[in-house]
């Protein structure tokens, strides 16, 4: 059984900002990007891909996507999910420094 002092160190380094990717296809001509940009700037962000992004938040993936819901259209995609530790990819030094 560990012991108190080893609960706290161990707690201690628990994050409470989990790590998601936000992707999203708009698949309507003049969408309003922008818009969308915006709002995923406004979070702690890191340009992932082309239509991706990484985002650190104390919200859930539902929060998230509600947040952003209201901008795209009917016919647009949006995914938020959750990163966790098993991860692999070939990705900009900016974005691996992000995971972290």
């Amino acid at each position: 059984m560990a012991s108190a002092s080893t609960f706290l160190i161990s707690f201690t380094h628990f994050s409470l900002y989990m790590l998601y990717i936000v992707t999203y296809d708009l698949n309507t001509t003049g969408q309003r990007y922008t818009d969308l940009i915006t709002a995923i700037k406004k979070m702690d962000y890191c340009p992932l891909l082309k239509s991706a992004w990484l985002v650190k938040s104390s919200s859930s993936a539902k929060q998230i996507y509600d947040y952003l819901l209201p901008i795209i259209d009917s016919n647009d995609h949006l995914l938020v999910a959750e990163i966790n530790s098993n991860r692999m990819g070939w990705l900009d030094k900016e974005a691996v420094a992000f995971m972290k």
